[in-house]
């Protein structure tokens, strides 16, 4: 038998997408005889609060870990979206080595514009400087990122989190905090900052 990693979306409407990843797993587990459904962080959605950044990046560190343990044999997505948790599972697969397979026309069309043949990307790196400033060039709100604990405005400024981040990070976002040389991060889009030059 094979382990099927179902990666599904959680952040939005919490509870409703859980009763979802219950009828994944039911499917799967009436109509394949040979996949065992995982979705880990179904047990930890119930213990440990996705609202609350450090309990979601301890959520996301364990199922990072778990993909690492080499037990599984395929990542699946489902939804009507692919996260920015799924897309940090899809980055981890790829480096390991496990098959990702879309299964609902949202994941495949999304899936296939950012890592299909010809549209990969590659990790986007920050530009590091003597201060590691960066300054918001747009509004990231809660809806967007529902981890953060407020709304961040166009103009706020902020540093590069230069600690361990437990390869939680997607491709598409960056670890940033409030203070330089803070201790606690959040991850924002890379494409809603730029470097801070406080003489432009």
């Amino acid at each position: 038998m094979k382990v099927a990693y179902i990666a599904h979306p959680i952040s939005g409407d919490i509870q409703g997408n859980l009763k979802r990843i219950e009828k994944i797993g039911r499917q799967i587990n009436l109509m394949e005889s040979d996949v065992i459904p995982f979705a880990h962080y179904y047990f930890d959605c119930n213990v440990l609060d996705d609202t609350v950044p450090v309990e979601r990046e301890r959520g996301i560190k364990n199922d990072m870990e778990l993909l690492r343990k080499g037990f599984i044999d395929e990542l699946r997505l489902y939804g009507d979206r692919i996260s920015l948790g799924m897309a940090a599972e899809i980055d981890l697969a790829f480096e390991i080595g496990i098959p990702v397979n879309p299964m609902t026309n949202e994941t495949k069309l999304e899936f296939e514009k950012r890592w299909g043949p010809g549209n990969a990307q590659s990790p986007v790196q920050l530009t590091k400087d003597s201060t590691g400033a960066y300054q918001l060039i747009r509004d990231v709100t809660t809806g967007e990122c529902p981890w953060l604990d407020r709304k961040w405005t166009k103009g706020n400024i902020l540093y590069e989190f230069t600690g361990p981040t437990y390869g939680c990070l997607t491709r598409i976002g960056g670890a940033f905090c409030e203070e330089k040389g803070g201790s606690i991060f959040f991850e924002l889009p890379l494409d809603s900052v730029e470097k801070y030059n406080p003489e432009a």
